[in-house]
């Protein structure tokens, strides 16, 4: 997403099983939000909130660690939910609306699909599919900017 990037610094999170780092997207937001995948709350012991970032109210809780000290979170630590950026004009062309949920079919040696995916438009954003780690290595994925998959 224009205007975001990943530090190179990142944070320890915390849960009751064990901890891992994170890495920090950035710019930073009015309310802390953790991302993980489930596997990374199975390992670490933390809560599975299936959420659409910023919706935190009610969410999972960590321990934060980093080099200036450390803070504990009451709540925000989600599972995002799947969902794809879009700029408006293209989110119009295809019938489509921020809300909107679309099914997107992945194809190659491990072809699936994936459903209930939210739309999520902008006038600023480029195409992209946000999917966790756990997603991805379902669909034999990897970490490539381009994506390529048929929405219906």
């Amino acid at each position: 997403m224009k205007g975001y990037y990943v530090t190179e610094e990142t944070v320890e999170v915390v849960g009751k099983k064990g901890s891992a780092n994170f890495s920090i997207l950035v710019p930073l937001r009015s309310q802390s939000q953790v991302e993980i995948a489930i596997t990374d709350a199975i390992k670490l012991g933390l809560d599975q909130h299936i959420r659409e970032s910023g919706d935190l109210e009610g969410s999972g809780s960590c321990l934060l660690k980093g080099p200036q000290g450390e803070v504990t979170l009451s709540q925000g630590v989600i599972i995002a939910a799947r969902h794809i950026h879009m700029n408006t004009k293209m989110a119009e062309e295809n019938n489509l609306k921020s809300g909107d949920y679309v099914n997107v079919l992945v194809e190659g040696a491990r072809a699936l699909v994936f459903n209930k995916v939210l739309i999520r438009t902008d006038d600023n954003f480029d195409i992209t599919m946000h999917i966790d780690t756990d997603e991805g290595n379902a669909a034999n994925l990897n970490n490539k900017k381009i994506f390529y998959g048929k929405i219906f």
